[in-house]
């Protein structure tokens, strides 16, 4: 090894030749890393893998799911095509949902018991509204597909949503609640003016319906403070397993 150095070793004898080494070493880490970031890459890909279908709907995600199969549990693994936020809509909530939130909720039966006065009156009626909304926001994210935003995980006061990249990114959370609020405003609209749809609910449940509508359009804003708490314990419990992929700008 000595006469090696002292004679023959180009790299140990020459400024040219640490140079060499140092671009050899700084080569193998750059390998190595590109290797690791293969392999996280690989991992990820199995995790969130896009879904084969004619119409995007973004990314396919797995859920674990338990089933009992004579007497024993089985994992059984189901692929779900997860509804993009910047699609047509962001939530979509059904008049049989509206009929099942007055019939199951008291808060919201004793706002369908109140006169018309009581409904609308802005120091009464404002718990009831936004109590209308966080819970058809609820029964709308029943389906896991539906659920195209939760809470970020690093901060309470920013929510992920998921878009047709198939990727995610980072809104605020005040925002996305506006939007969800402003996507329930358009459902109940079109209830109340479909006579088909309206008929499907209580008289008492159609009248609060319309008028909790109404107070929302006039002061969105104030719906959207009061449901910042039960916005974000809605959005943690119903974060999608695994970690998203923020959306590339």
């Amino acid at each position: 090894m000595n006469r090696h150095t002292r004679q023959f070793c180009k790299i140990a004898m020459s400024d040219e030749g640490m140079d060499k080494l140092m671009e050899h070493t700084l080569q193998r880490q750059l390998t190595g890393l590109e290797d690791k970031l293969a392999r996280l890459t690989a991992l990820l890909e199995k995790q969130l893998t896009p879904a084969d279908t004619p119409q995007p709907l973004g990314v396919a995600r797995v859920e674990n799911v338990n089933q009992v199969i004579a007497g024993s549990v089985t994992n059984v693994q189901q692929m779900i095509n997860i509804v993009p936020w910047d699609g047509e809509r962001r939530i979509d909530v059904d008049v049989t949902q509206m009929a099942a939130a007055f019939a199951e909720n008291a808060r919201l039966k004793e706002y369908a018991s109140l006169d018309d006065r009581q409904r609308t009156d802005p120091d009464l009626a404002p718990p009831y509204v936004a109590e209308l909304f966080m819970d058809l926001v609820k029964r709308g994210h029943t389906d896991p597909a539906s659920r195209n935003v939760y809470l970020n995980p690093r901060r309470a006061d920013q929510a992920l949503v998921h878009l047709k990249c198939g990727r995610w990114e980072v809104v605020p959370l005040q925002e996305a609640t506006r939007l969800l609020f402003d996507g329930v405003a358009q459902t109940i609209h079109q209830v109340v003016l479909s006579n088909e749809e309206r008929k499907q609910l209580p008289m008492e449940a159609q009248n609060a319906l319309s008028l909790a509508g109404l107070m929302y359009g006039d002061g969105p804003d104030e719906y959207v403070k009061r449901a910042r708490a039960p916005m974000s314990a809605h959005l943690a419990n119903t974060a999608p397993r695994g970690k998203p992929l923020l959306c590339e700008k």
